[in-house]
């Protein structure tokens, strides 16, 4: 199934080139592969031929609203949001990638970019905010984690994250409020993930308690 996806994919693109979808599927493809050239290849070409046709785009919307074409200047304005998202989704596993590389300047670059196309993507802000934390810039990851909240409150990720920094930062109280809804959205669909979870925030916070799995300790 792999090698004819494969095979679509590159026959997509002898038909035309700067077809990004099939630049992007391709980089997954030979990730999975372990063709780590053609990886790097394909991500760079399919966010070259998407920054080419949001700039074309945009010229277009922009000539079109210089000329009182309200209504088509929109049409084609969001379709420049539209390629702007597809970027971004390129760029977000091109971050993926770099991490699995341990090529974490990079990644933090992409991730950056991504955001840059689209900041609506809560996993963006979350994984940008993991290396920023890493780091030690707690302010900018406690903004990302934020951010990522509002936009996915029930990633119990981003609120643990979140307390970690808060903690970090001697802020106990809005720690333990983010450690205790991480707890509260993962009890809902892995009570044995709850658990462990709940033991390594122990670990660093004795004091948190939670009733339903502190029985279990």
């Amino acid at each position: 199934m792999k090698n004819d996806l494969k095979e679509l994919f590159l026959k997509s693109l002898k038909a035309n080139k700067e077809f990004s979808e099939a630049h992007f599927q391709l980089a997954l493809i030979y990730e999975e592969e372990k063709d780590f050239i053609n990886v790097e290849k394909h991500f760079g070409l399919s966010i070259s031929y998407y920054e080419k046709e949001i700039d074309l785009i945009q010229k277009r919307g922009d000539f079109l609203l210089k000329n009182s074409q309200f209504q088509n200047a929109k049409i084609e304005f969001s379709k420049v949001q539209n390629k702007k998202n597809l970027c971004s989704q390129v760029f977000f596993h091109q971050a993926q990638y770099y991490l699995r590389k341990n090529k974490i300047e990079d990644a933090e670059n992409c991730f950056k970019k991504s955001i840059q196309m689209n900041d609506l993507n809560y996993r963006v802000h979350r994984d940008l905010a993991k290396i920023l934390l890493n780091k030690g810039h707690f302010d900018k990851a406690r903004y990302h984690l934020e951010k990522s909240v509002s936009l996915n409150y029930g990633d119990f990720k981003s609120h643990y994250y979140l307390a970690v920094i808060m903690l970090k930062m001697k802020d106990h109280d809005e720690a333990e409020q983010h450690f205790l809804s991480s707890l509260d959205i993962l009890i809902g669909n892995d009570k044995s993930k709850a658990l462990a979870l709940y033991n390594k925030i122990k670990m660093d916070y004795p004091k948190l308690f939670y009733p339903d799995l502190e029985e279990k300790l």
